[in-house]
């Protein structure tokens, strides 16, 4: 199944890497708008079905930001500061409570986006088992952004 979407992501011009030692990763290409696709690197799984949810899920990002003026019009604190980090090195705009509420947010619609395209793609996906590695997933974005 994972091939299917890695295929998928070939075709959407992302480079797949798999077996990396840090949390699964999507980047784009360092110039604006930040949705021109570039890698996705996905952590070292002892779990085909969970490394298969991470790509779905990385793919969703990409999905929501296709339209990058829509996506920066639905979140302006994200695109601010991904601009202040990318152009002049400033994080300090990734501290703001607005940036951590807009970061949870595009989570929880990239791992939406991420199912379907699990259905566009005809693979089939235990509702439990997608339900149980999400709420795992957001909940430490959750617990992260609530303690600044």
């Amino acid at each position: 199944m994972i091939d299917k979407v890695i295929k998928y992501a070939n075709k959407e011009g992302f480079t797949v890497t798999r077996g990396g030692k840090g949390p699964s990763t999507i980047s784009w290409i360092e110039e604006r708008p930040y949705n021109v696709p570039d890698r996705i690197q996905l952590k070292k799984h002892n779990n085909p079905t969970h490394e298969l949810l991470d790509l779905l899920h990385e793919l969703g990002h990409h999905q929501i930001r296709k339209n990058y003026h829509a996506y920066c019009a639905k979140n302006p604190a994200v695109a601010l500061a991904e601009h202040m980090e990318y152009t002049q090195g400033i994080m300090l705009y990734k501290r703001r409570k607005e940036y951590g509420v807009e970061t949870v947010r595009e989570e929880y619609e990239a791992w939406d986006k991420g199912m379907q395209i699990a259905r566009k793609l005809r693979i089939n996906i235990d509702s439990d088992t997608y339900r149980k590695y999400y709420t795992k997933s957001i909940s430490s974005y959750m617990q992260y952004y609530g303690k600044k």
